[in-house]
């Protein structure tokens, strides 16, 4: 099988709706729809019970959050690559997997299309450009991978780990750092639209990503050198400067250099 198609929903039916049916009127069939339920009271199981015909497999059960569900799924996947379409995100057309998944895919660890964006009045707009030559160290200091948007080879979870479930809101954002700067996969850009996200959610809330943020590079780098701190400066997040000031008890007067330089950059 080509595709998993990963689906995590906890009472969201009318956005969950949407992403099913975007799945089912796909012309690639060549792939399983894996639907991770947080034990939803919203009509949610009913509604999925009506698509039983598409759907592989289905669990509706208490969890600890986004990542624990994302897990679950990798776990009983099957697919040669891993979607993951959350409920209240859809594919932008019939035609677009067919588009993805053809004899011409690369066969890449990434293969990253584009992203669009809908509000709650049903405005669209595009995310930002994403070129190959941009993904180093310095372009996760203030951006991300669109999952909604990017087919991950299921063997990449082998390589890299599953979603640390530690994190609440950044996992996914670690998963691609670790991915691509650290294993050095392979990845494709795709000039494809893929799918549509609806705007907002956690992870919209900077504050929450830059304390997750510092908390991960404090561990990775916990005795840095002058390249671990010019990548803190470069970063510019005020967390993770004062968090690693305190740590080694430097001067006051330190870290507001360190700020002003990180503000500068």
């Amino acid at each position: 099988m080509k595709l998993s198609i990963i689906t995590v929903n906890y009472n969201n039916r009318d956005g969950l709706n949407k992403t099913i049916r975007s799945v089912r009127n796909q012309k690639f069939k060549d792939f399983e729809l894996i639907i991770i339920d947080g034990a939803s009271t919203d009509g949610s199981v009913e509604l999925i019970r009506n698509y039983s015909e598409i759907i592989s497999y289905f669990v509706s059960e208490p969890d600890n959050g986004l990542y624990e569900a994302m897990n679950k799924a990798i776990k009983v996947s099957k697919g040669d690559y891993c979607l993951f379409l959350n409920s209240g995100d859809y594919l932008v057309s019939k035609n677009v997997l067919s588009k993805v998944l053809d004899s011409k895919s690369s066969g890449a660890d990434l293969m990253i299309g584009k992203q669009l964006f809908i509000d709650s009045r049903g405005k669209k707009s595009k995310g930002p450009k994403i070129r190959k030559t941009d993904l180093n160290i310095s372009y996760f200091f203030s951006s991300t991978i669109p999952h909604q948007a990017t087919f991950i080879k299921r063997k990449l979870f082998d390589a890299v780990g599953l979603y640390n479930e530690s994190y609440k809101v950044v996992a996914d954002w670690i998963f691609w750092f670790e991915a691509i700067v650290i294993h050095k996969c392979s990845v494709e850009i795709l000039n494809v639209p893929v799918s549509y996200m609806e705007s907002g959610g956690i992870s919209a809330n900077m504050d929450n990503c830059t304390n997750e943020m510092s908390t991960y590079f404090m561990e990775r780098y916990p005795n840095p050198g002058y390249a671990e701190w010019n990548l803190f400066l470069n970063l510019g997040r005020k967390a993770i400067i004062q968090e690693r000031c305190n740590q080694h008890k430097l001067s006051s007067f330190l870290v507001k250099i360190a700020y002003y330089i990180a503000i500068r950059i």
